[in-house]
């Protein structure tokens, strides 16, 4: 039983880590394009954590909570089990890396919805002065997702992005 646990979390992981990898990748390459080099020394990653999802966030906690919970079972079954998924979880996610969406617009538009919908929560409690910030920003990403809609731009790997 506890092998089937380990094997469905090994495919969430590796899943997961290859989508959250993406997204987080088009966040700091966004953030840093809507930024604008002037301001890349107060704020190397230019935008990024204004545009964030808090989805993405969420992501970003429970995906090492995921590894640790493989190595801890594995490791359970025999000594060297938690390792053997961890690598195997690394393989799944290089599949994975092959069949999730590499199209830049298709994460933008996800920022988008989250920062339209962030305004509209904003707004529901009243807190105008957030809600035009994150209205600001939905438009801003926006026009970057019309710059870029005929060029099939794919993500940049996280380490360009960095470098912008």
């Amino acid at each position: 039983m506890i092998w089937i646990i380990i094997d469905v979390l090994v495919m969430i992981a590796g899943i997961l880590s290859s989508y959250t990898a993406r997204f987080q990748a088009t966040t700091l390459w966004a953030g840093k394009k809507l930024s604008g080099h002037e301001f890349a020394e107060q704020m190397p990653r230019g935008f990024q954590d204004a545009i964030t999802p808090k989805n993405q966030d969420r992501r970003n906690i429970i995906i090492p909570i995921l590894y640790l919970t493989i190595i801890i079972l594995g490791s359970i079954q025999t000594w060297y089990a938690g390792i053997v998924a961890v690598i195997a979880t690394l393989f799944i996610k290089a599949i994975a890396d092959r069949f999730i969406p590499a199209d830049l617009e298709y994460y933008l538009l996800r920022i988008a919805w989250a920062l339209d919908n962030r305004e509209a929560d904003h707004r529901k409690e009243n807190d105008l002065m957030r809600a035009d910030a994150a209205h600001e920003m939905a438009d801003l990403v926006k026009e970057l997702i019309i710059k870029i809609h005929s060029t099939g731009e794919k993500v940049p790997p996280f380490r360009k992005a960095k470098r912008i």
